[in-house]
């Protein structure tokens, strides 16, 4: 029984070992790197101060210019300063878009606005800069987000890449070289290789149950040495002592 139980235990040790590593080492680097490093800076937020409001058209008429573009049911306007200038973002039941509240003429974000945004983003301004437009098949990178978007890579040594959002001019993603290294990580901690979002995938569910077992079975071979050895002491014991008396 326990010769088996030996040879179990070996050859899922062996199995595991790896994915076990893969463990210890990408969970340190997620207690020893600082969240803010991972995400990197941000100033975005600060509301805008001064919105110029004259001549703005009313949220019925914008709404109306909305649906003649195709967003379906208006499900919500926002009011937002892009350069000092004002647009508005309508999100439909079909799609968005980004209007100049004064004509109602669709206003999508250019290449030099996109670099603005993503520098202000990171109060780089000085800071050099490129962008690329994203349509479809964006990098693993930028999964799960809004398409179409910018991609403005920032000269800043970090390989820093600010996605901006080309409808509404959000900053929707913020990537670096420190997050890359904590998405490969995460991506062999939780056994993702591929896409990263499926958690429950069935190799983590696999590798947690065969670690499981190793140490079930470790715990087993243990208890069964110490109760061997304890009978050992026990049956020494037990033996009459010899008189080596003269």
């Amino acid at each position: 029984m326990n010769r088996r139980l030996y040879a179990l235990h070996r050859w899922l040790s062996a199995v595991a070992v790896l994915q076990m590593l893969a463990w210890m080492v990408s969970g340190l680097f997620f207690a020893a790197v600082p969240k803010e490093r991972v995400m990197g800076p941000s100033t975005q937020g600060v509301p805008p101060s001064g919105l110029d409001v004259s001549g703005m058209l009313s949220a019925e008429e914008l709404a109306r210019a909305a649906r003649a573009n195709g967003v379906g049911e208006v499900r919500k306007i926002e009011v937002r300063t892009i350069g000092g200038a004002p647009r508005v973002v309508i999100t439909g039941s079909l799609s968005r878009i980004r209007l100049d509240p004064r004509t109602a003429a669709s206003v999508p974000v250019e290449r030099d606005e996109a670099i603005a945004i993503a520098k202000a983003d990171q109060g780089s301004v000085a800071v050099d800069a490129s962008a690329e437009s994203v349509a479809r098949d964006a990098p693993i990178e930028y999964r799960d987000k809004p398409l179409p978007a910018w991609r403005v890579v920032l000269a800043d040594g970090k390989g820093t890449a600010i996605w901006v959002d080309a409808v509404s001019g959000d900053v929707t993603a913020r990537r670096n070289d420190t997050w890359r290294i904590y998405d490969f990580f995460w991506s062999l901690h939780t056994m993702t290789y591929w896409d990263r979002t499926n958690y429950r995938s069935t190799l983590l569910v696999v590798a947690a149950s065969i670690g499981l077992l190793v140490t079930i079975s470790g715990g087993v071979l243990w208890g069964t040495r110490i109760a061997r050895s304890m009978r050992r002491v026990t049956a020494r014991d037990s033996r009459p002592r010899e008189d080596r008396s003269v």
